[in-house]
């Protein structure tokens, strides 16, 4: 019975417990001191060991297996020379970084209060959308790829340091940026200036830009 409630506590789901009840009889000692006398008769008591051995269940250990590494996808690519079932997985499992930047566009921040009269400036709206999440999925991809052979990490929103910036975060570390224009009557052109910080300027340069594209497009003949 105690073996058996043993069992239970276990809660074995790959194993099972086999054990078997032997038993065994062991000396009593004497509770006298000295040597016995001859014709003292020598105790015995019955005793009982358990025996007790865990053994793999391969049965359940193969069907647990089956179960786990059994990932099912549907699908309407029929050619397996096209896409075979790695190659679907693969692409499966690469759509979560897609996913991540069309939550971008989910954001109510850029389609609260969008307002379009007919089908096709919708489809237009899409179109620029999609574009700009472009552009700020290849800026993500310049400053982590330059931020690779640099030692100290980046400075995005919040004063968080990082290696992986989003885009969005660097987006955000760029926001508060103020570009004055000026008219410089003796060189009669329109001037530019910005207030960058340093980490911006570092920021700008990890993306592939030099800081001149905030104002070297607004110089005008006056």
């Amino acid at each position: 019975m105690a073996l058996e409630e043993f069992e239970k506590e276990l809660d074995l789901k790959y194993h099972e417990l086999v054990y078997t009840v032997k038993s065994l009889e062991r000396k009593i000692k004497r509770e006298k001191l000295g040597r016995p006398k001859q014709d003292e008769p020598t105790q015995f008591e019955t005793v009982y060991k358990a025996d007790i051995r865990f053994f793999k269940d391969g049965l359940r250990i193969k069907e647990y297996r089956d179960k786990e590494s059994l990932f099912v996808l549907i699908t309407n690519s029929m050619d397996k020379e096209e896409m075979d079932n790695r190659d679907i997985i693969k692409e499966y499992k690469e759509q979560s970084s897609v996913e991540t930047s069309f939550r971008v566009l989910k954001d109510p921040y850029f389609i609260d209060e969008l307002f379009v009269k007919t089908p096709q400036g919708l489809e237009a709206l899409s179109y620029v959308m999609l574009i700009a999440l472009m552009i700020l999925t290849l800026l993500e991809r310049n400053v982590r790829g330059a931020l690779k052979t640099e030692k100290e990490r980046a400075v995005v929103s919040g004063k968080r340091k990082t290696f992986t910036p989003t885009g969005i975060s660097i987006i955000e570390a760029l926001e508060q940026i103020q570009i004055l224009f000026y008219n410089d009557e003796e060189k009669r052109t329109w001037q530019g200036y910005c207030n960058l910080t340093d980490n911006q300027k570092r920021l700008i340069h990890l993306a592939g830009f030099s800081t001149d594209i905030y104002t070297e497009g607004f110089k005008k003949i006056a």
